[in-house]
């Protein structure tokens, strides 16, 4: 095989695998988000949604189906102040960072 190929052939099978592997870390933050979403969806038909204290936090980390999520998930309250009015939303989050092993 001449150096040219074997180069080429490598360049190949390196794109192809980081591609594979940026897929499959973009698929698994989808199900994460997903998955804390339905928490949320489920803790609000479940709790006073007038109110967040210890009890509706305690309800959404048990309705998270990932068991690695349940320690980081959180709750975030977005306010967004849309002229001549004001709005917000309560937000369900990963808490998850992208860590790279060494």
């Amino acid at each position: 095989m001449k150096p040219q190929l074997a180069y080429i052939v490598f360049l190949l099978l390196l794109t192809s695998s980081l591609a594979a592997g940026i897929d499959s870390m973009m698929r698994a933050q989808r199900r994460a988000q997903q998955s804390v979403d339905l928490a949320l969806a489920m803790t609000l038909r479940e709790c006073e949604s007038d109110r967040i204290d210890a009890d509706t936090i305690r309800v959404y980390r048990s309705h998270i189906a990932l068991q690695e999520l349940r320690d980081t998930a959180y709750l975030s309250l977005v306010v967004a102040d849309d002229k001549p009015r004001q709005a917000t939303a309560l937000r369900a989050n990963t808490g998850l960072t992208l860590r790279l092993r060494p």
